[in-house]
Formats: structure tokens, C-alpha cells, sequence
């Protein structure tokens, strides 16, 4: 059947609206927090844990790919003040640590996609961190110093991944988890019962994309 380009019309600007979104991306936990507003929740990571995954009940951190076997990933609960002292707990007395090998990678998965994430990140050396998953984007890291790391994404977080650049016996250190928000799926402005149009049932033009909305 034919559909005018007035249907088309409709069902482009309907697609149009998630599309808009964008993450933001943060370095400062101050400005984070003012753009999340109240209610997120958080994590610093005292409960004792060392395993290839751990599932912390809201979201599980899991390492792969690690150089000498998957009998190496580990995820571990660390105090970086002990013998290392990077000074990379934030809050507490504990962090998580990731051993970086050279190929391995932290993996925070959510099975309730969120959409505000901040966490302070410590590296043991100076090297580069390529984040990826649901968003993308590379920073440097100074040696022995925390950096806040956050993002709002609209569309909503199912995964973030955290790797560093090539150093074996590099760790990298987590600490402050805030993360939250949720996806809510919104009818966009054109209604979900269009009108005929040019002869088209309202059945045929009525299936248009949700768009979403922060909460």
C-alpha cells in the first residue's frame, strides 16, 4: 500500500526525539551531583569480595580478558593505603581494585539500565583509560591520584567497561560508586492513534517511537 510522505513525515519526526539525546560527561562530582539531583544511590565498597565477578545486588563488576588466563580475572576488595598506599580510597577504608595486565577489562553491567553513574578512579601508574560500553570516551590518569568520572545519559546505562592503556601490574582502583536513575518510556508528542492518512488506517501509522525521559 502506498503511505504519502506526510506518514513519513510523521514517523521522522517521532524518531527524531530519542535520537536528541546525548550523554554529558563529568570530571567534577560537584557539578555530577547538582545535574543528578537527589535519590542516587551509592557504594564504597567495604564488603569483603575477590572473585572474576561479583554482583553487588543493583549492578555486578566483572573482569575479563586477562593475559594469562581467565583463572586471573579478578575482582577484589583492596586496601590501597596498605603497602601501595595510591591513596585511592575516597570513602571508607576499601576500594575495588582491577589488576590490569595489559588486556583486561572492568566491566560494571546494571540489568535495570540506569542513567547517572560518578565514581572515582585511581590508577598505581600515569597511562590512559578508555571507557566504553553504553558510552565512549578516553581520559588520562596521573599516578597516585583520584579523578571523578561521571556521565548522565539519557538513553540509560546497561554496561560501562574500564580499561587501561598496555602496563602489566597496573591496578586500577574504584571507589564512591553514586549511580542511579531510571529509563522511563513516554508517548512522543504525535499520538499512538494517528488519523487516516491520504487512505492509510490509523493502524498503519500509529506504531511511532518512544521517546524517554530522566528521572
Amino acid at each position: 500500500m502506498k503511505v504519502s510522505s506526510t506518514v513519513l513525515l510523521l514517523g521522522a519526526t517521532a524518531a527524531r526525539y530519542k535520537a536528541m539525546a546525548a550523554p554529558t560527561f563529568y570530571t567534577d562530582r560537584a557539578a555530577f551531583n547538582a545535574a543528578s539531583g537527589s535519590g542516587l544511590s551509592f557504594e564504597s565498597f567495604e564488603d569483603d569480595f575477590n572473585a572474576a565477578s561479583v554482583n553487588f545486588g543493583d549492578f555486578t563488576v566483572t573482569e575479563t580478558g586477562s593475559n594469562y588466563g581467565p583463572s586471573n580475572d579478578a575482582v577484589q576488595r583492596a586496601n590501597p593505603q596498605g603497602s601501595n598506599d595510591v591513596g585511592g580510597n575516597t570513602d571508607g577504608t576499601y576500594t575495588l581494585r582491577i589488576i590490569e595486565d595489559g588486556t583486561s577489562i572492568g566491566t560494571f553491567s546494571f540489568p535495570d539500565p540506569i542513567t547517572k553513574f560518578g565514581i572515582d578512579i585511581t590508577f598505581q601508574n600515569t597511562a590512559g583509560l578508555t571507557i566504553g560500553g553504553d558510552v565512549s570516551q578516553s581520559i588520562s590518569m596521573t599516578a597516585n591520584t583520584p579523578k571523578f568520572w561521571g556521565v548522565i545519559d539519557p538513553d540509560g546505562i546497561d554496561e560501562l567497561t574500564f580499561a587501561a592503556e598496555y602496563q602489566y601490574g597496573l591496578s586500577m582502583y574504584f571507589d564512591s560508586l553514586s549511580y542511579g536513575g531510571v529509563v522511563t518510556e513516554q508517548p512522543s508528542s504525535i499520538p499512538s492513534e494517528a488519523p487516516s492518512v491520504s487512505g492509510v488506517p490509523s493502524t498503519e501509522v500509529s506504531n511511532y517511537p518512544t521517546t524517554y525521559i530522566v528521572m
